[in-house]
C-alpha cells in the first residue's frame, strides 16, 4: 500500500512484445507477504511492462529496460 505494507490478493502482471505477438505475458496474485513469483524470459532486448491492481481498483503500472 501507500506506506509500505504488504497487500494479499493484488494481481502482478508483466508483458513485453508488439501488435504481432508476446514475447512475455504473466500474472499472478500476490499472497499474504504481498508476494508474487513470475516466470519471465525475454529473449530479446527492449520494455519489460507491469502493472499491480489491488482489490480496489488501484493501479501502479512501470516498465524496465531488458538488455
Amino acid at each position: 500500500d501507500e506506506i509500505g505494507n504488504p497487500i494479499e490478493g493484488a494481481r502482478f502482471a508483466v508483458w513485453k512484445g508488439d501488435k504481432d505477438r508476446d514475447e512475455v505475458l504473466s500474472n499472478r496474485y500476490t499472497d499474504r507477504y504481498g508476494r508474487a513469483t513470475l516466470p519471465v524470459s525475454a529473449q530479446t532486448p527492449g520494455t519489460l511492462h507491469y502493472s499491480v491492481k489491488d482489490h480496489l481498483g488501484n493501479t501502479k503500472v512501470g516498465s524496465l529496460a531488458v538488455k
